[in-house]
Order: C-alpha cells, then sequence, then structure tokens
C-alpha cells in the first residue's frame, strides 16, 4: 500500500481505543469469575490450578497457528473477528453452565475456559500486527498506554458491578449464586460481540512489508546469548512463570478459607487495576520520552 494511503487510515484506530472498554468489561464480568465459579461448583486446589493455568498454556499454542494463518491469508481483520466471535460463543455457552449437574459443570467449564483462551490467543498475533499496520511507531506507546488504562478501568467498573450482583441477588431477588453467574458470563459474551462490531470498523490495511525471514524455535534458542529479542522473550515467559506459580490460588483462598465476600474480593482487585489506570498513560509518555528498556528496569525494580 502507497504511504498516502497508509496515512489515511492512521487515524481511524479510534474504535479500537473505544473497543478497550468492552474488552474490559468482558474481562470483569467475565475472566474475573472463572475460578470463583470453580469454587462455588466445590472444585479443589488441584482443578482450580489446572482451571487457571492449562487453557493458558494450551491456548497460547494457538498464537503459533495464528501466525501460519497470517503467512498464508492477508486478512488480519477477518481473523481477529472470527476469534473474537468465537470467544462471545464461548461466554455464551458457560452462561448455559448454571443449568449443569455440578460434577457436568465443573468439566464443561475447563472446556469453555479452554475454547474463550483459544481464541484468544490466535487472535492476539494477528491484533498486533493489524494494529502496527494501522499507527504510525511515534504514537503507538501513547495508543497502547490510552487502550490499557480503559481497559483496567472497564475491569473495575464490571468486576465491582458482578460482585455486588453476587452479595445481593441471591438474598434481595431469591436468584440462585449459580444464576448470577450465568448473568456475568451471558454480560461477557455481549461484551465481546459488542467488540467485535467495533473492530469490523476498522480497516483492513495491506501492507507492502516483505515477509520476514522464517524463525524457528531452535534457531530462537541459538541466537538466545546474543538476541535481545531471544532475551526479552526469555525474561517476560520468567516473570510469567513466577506470577502465575501461585497466583491461580489467591481467589480459593480468599473466597473459601477466608471467607471474604465478594465486594471484599473485588476490592482486593479493583485496587490494582485502578492503579493500572491510573499509570497506564503516564507509563507510555514515559516510555516514548525515556526508552522502553528504562521503564521496564524500574518496574522489575519496583516488583521485586
Amino acid at each position: 500500500m502507497a504511504n498516502d494511503e497508509l496515512t489515511e487510515t492512521r487515524p481511524l484506530p479510534k474504535a479500537a481505543v473505544r473497543e478497550a472498554s468492552a474488552q474490559g468489561a468482558m474481562q470483569g464480568s467475565g475472566e474475573a469469575y472463572l475460578i470463583p465459579f470453580a469454587v462455588i461448583l466445590g472444585a479443589g486446589d488441584f482443578f482450580v490450578g489446572l482451571l487457571a493455568s492449562l487453557p493458558l498454556l494450551i491456548g497460547s499454542l494457538f498464537q503459533i497457528v495464528s501466525l501460519r494463518r497470517c503467512e498464508r491469508h492477508g486478512s488480519k481483520r477477518r481473523l481477529v473477528n472470527a476469534a473474537v466471535l468465537v470467544q462471545a460463543g464461548a461466554w455464551l455457552g458457560l452462561a448455559a453452565l448454571a443449568w449443569f449437574p455440578t460434577q457436568l459443570a465443573v468439566l464443561w467449564l475447563c472446556l469453555g475456559a479452554f475454547a474463550f483462551y483459544a481464541a484468544f490467543n490466535y487472535a492476539i498475533p494477528a491484533w498486533s500486527a493489524w494494529m502496527a499496520e494501522l499507527l504510525p511507531a511515534e504514537s503507538r506507546s501513547q495508543f497502547y498506554g490510552a487502550r490499557g488504562a480503559l481497559v483496567s478501568m472497564g475491569t473495575a467498573v464490571a468486576f465491582v458491578v458482578g460482585a455486588l450482583l453476587l452479595e445481593l441477588a441471591p438474598t434481595a431477588w431469591r436468584l440462585a449464586e449459580a444464576r448470577v453467574y450465568a448473568i456475568l458470563f451471558a454480560a461477557a459474551g455481549v461484551f465481546r460481540l459488542i467488540s467485535a462490531g467495533l473492530l469490523s470498523r476498522l480497516p483492513n490495511v495491506e501492507s507492502n512489508v516483505p515477509a520476514p525471514t522464517k524463525f524457528g524455535f531452535f534457531k530462537f534458542l541459538r541466537a538466545a546469548q546474543q538476541a535481545n529479542f531471544s532475551r526479552f522473550v526469555i525474561f517476560v515467559g520468567i516473570f510469567h512463570a513466577a506470577v502465575h506459580f501461585s497466583a491461580p490460588l489467591f481467589v480459593p483462598f480468599y473466597l473459601r478459607d477466608l471467607g471474604l465476600s465478594y465486594p471484599h474480593y473485588a476490592a482486593l482487585a479493583v485496587v490494582a487495576l485502578v492503579s493500572q489506570y491510573l499509570t497506564f498513560r503516564r507509563w507510555g509518555s514515559v516510555a516514548e520520552k525515556y526508552g522502553t528498556i528504562r521503564v521496564l528496569r524500574i518496574a522489575m525494580t519496583l516488583a521485586i
């Protein structure tokens, strides 16, 4: 595509920024309550760990499938929208589990989570490449900062609303707790459909950038000592492994062992989400001014 044509399409990702609110609401009403739903179904710590880890592990493999698909088919918008629609369908299917027998619901909860995370991860490479084609390099940090802030705020709002519903609906409306989860998961599906509608408004940019050189797994390992990208990937992998080592068990610890109410559980999570909202835009500006490597060093030092 010619440079003048690409320039005309670049101001349009405002819909992608707005879509962040819908994605955040999906996460706050859906993802945030997957493990709590497993807890009320009576799932043990082992199953909770599997529910939190296996869908993410297997789902991440779908990024490889997506990369190959992107190489063969040019329409990233079509690929992303199809994956988003599958995610919406997964949430609507999970909403139906409130009417399943308990043991069967536990099994299908894991399968539904796998379907969601597989589709979610499948969309990531195409979405990232699509946004890179729509955005000039100098404005990407601000875009991702603004979008990340909206995702955090949408997640926080939906999280709090969900906690209040779970706390009040069983007594005020005599609604079974499982039915409230069905409402939340159905809402997550609707929010994902809204995301699909907003993403469909974005142009499908076809760049003239030549296809990248094949970079296989073993070549990646051989380059790990020299290539900055390889070292960064290893760093991210180790960081996420450390975070997820005990993170899945916090939810049953809060709800089952400590006996926290849903509003108290939501308050603990919202503190982190509000902090993200207040700092995402600032970090985007700082990264553009001082460089992302300095921001990473500071953030990792504070995290430790």
